[in-house]
């Protein structure tokens, strides 16, 4: 079976991706810089993702051999490989994180861009990895440093500013 889970959510990345270019180019010139940043490089990335899983799924549906067939090798033996993972659990787990980027987009459009990237990164990091306080705030905040000098100085690319966060500050 050549479309499996992982192809799927692979293909519906690059649908959002593809989606979101061909939106951009309905809009002027300034407008779809951001979203060209974003989704060109978007595409490319799931598309090379899609065949890697792809021919994972070639290899695994020729492989004639099943663990049973030639015995498991011990944790300690040097040859042993890590199992594969449960098919239903590498599902749940894009779920998860596509969960996480609908979240960032939810969160720049109510909260815009400056406020979300460093939401996001503590959420992701702090509660979906796991990782300490000072090392999710080091990184939050510079995350939104090197976003905010490129996209601010060095590209000049109007950002969203969230629509709550202009709602209430005008």
């Amino acid at each position: 079976m050549l479309v499996n889970g992982r192809v799927l959510m692979s293909l519906v990345m690059f649908a959002i991706f593809a989606g979101m270019v061909g939106m951009a180019m309905t809009y002027p010139y300034d407008a779809r810089l951001l979203p060209f940043v974003i989704g060109i490089p978007g595409c490319l990335l799931t598309l090379i993702q899609v065949g890697m899983d792809m021919a994972d799924a070639r290899r695994q549906s020729r492989s004639p051999l099943k663990k049973a067939d030639y015995g498991e090798p011990g944790p300690e033996a040097p040859g042993a490989k890590e199992e594969s993972p449960d098919p239903s659990s590498t599902i749940k787990l894009e779920l998860v994180l596509l969960a996480y980027m609908a979240g960032l987009g939810i969160t720049i459009l109510l909260l815009g861009f400056w406020l979300a990237i460093p939401v996001f990164v503590i959420v992701f990091l702090r509660f979906h990895e796991r990782e300490s306080w000072r090392l999710t705030l080091t990184l939050a905040a510079g995350a939104w440093a090197v976003l905010y000098v490129l996209f601010e100085y060095v590209l000049s690319i109007f950002v969203h500013k969230g629509f709550l966060v202009e709602y209430l500050f005008g």
